[in-house]
């Protein structure tokens, strides 16, 4: 395993490498799922990826730059100062020039990354204009809302086989324009 110490320094407010707010490049498709979780290690890959969140202090509108993905056209804006007083800790990469390493906010000793209260907002890296996330609907493969088209777990109840059939004899035509199908609860999966 790579000892931390020898490929980089941990910096602080008052040291020369501080930067207040820090940058971290990313993909436009990303920013919803950036706004609602915040920054992982590793992003959806997870921290046995990418043990850090890479940061920058600099970021030109376009072009290769280390520290930063390639092909990213979004930035998202790290409050680095807020998040080293609730515990996060900075390092400056020596192998990788300019890119600052943070594991994020330790709670109950686990990283959490960096969650959405520590980003400032984030921005369209060529135009610097601040892209307001769009929420996005969880869909299936099909890119239909979940729900739409197949049937899907809402919550359950504890019934008699009886009252499991009179309730899907009761519901049985919004299940039946899904998959064209009449069953009954036992067959739906509803056991007694």
């Amino acid at each position: 395993m790579l000892d931390d110490a020898q490929v980089m320094d941990e910096i602080a407010p008052g040291h020369p490498a501080w930067n207040d707010v820090l940058y971290h490049g990313t993909k436009m498709r990303y920013c919803s799922n950036i706004a609602q979780g915040g920054l992982t290690p590793g992003g959806t890959r997870g921290s046995n990826w990418r043990a850090h969140i890479h940061l920058v202090a600099q970021v030109d509108t376009h072009g290769e730059r280390e520290g930063v993905r390639g092909g990213s056209d979004a930035l998202v804006r790290v409050d680095a100062r807020r998040a080293y007083g609730h515990g996060a800790r900075f390092f400056l990469s020596r192998t990788q020039r300019g890119a600052v390493l943070t594991e994020g906010i330790y709670e109950h000793g686990q990283s959490s990354g960096l969650p959405p209260d520590f980003l400032i907002d984030m921005i369209n890296r060529a135009t610097r204009e601040v892209i307001v996330p769009r929420t996005t609907a969880e869909v299936n493969t099909h890119g239909a809302p979940l729900g739409y088209g197949q049937p899907s777990v809402q919550g359950e109840i504890i019934a008699t086989q009886a009252e499991a059939d009179r309730i899907c004899n009761e519901v049985e035509f919004a299940l039946g324009e899904f998959d064209g199908s009449s069953s009954s609860g036992s067959e739906r999966g509803f056991a007694g």
